[in-house]
């Protein structure tokens, strides 16, 4: 896969398309982007996984209930 060039522009839309939500607190250049909650959560049970197995998931699971 090459690579592929884009514009802050570009960028941001795809952010946003994806789901991200933009969280500048002040002004400037520097965009800051929080990740969707599916991203999030997804990152979180992999981090479980990671620790204890599908068994230590499912247990988790299991309190949020």
């Amino acid at each position: 896969m090459g690579r592929q060039d884009f514009n802050r522009k570009q960028c941001i839309r795809a952010l946003l398309k994806l789901g991200f939500v933009k969280d500048n607190k002040r002004r400037g250049s520097h965009d800051k982007f929080k990740a969707p909650e599916h991203v999030l959560q997804l990152e979180i049970l992999k981090e479980l996984w990671a620790f204890g197995g599908d068994a230590f998931v499912e247990e988790f699971l299991g309190h949020i209930k």
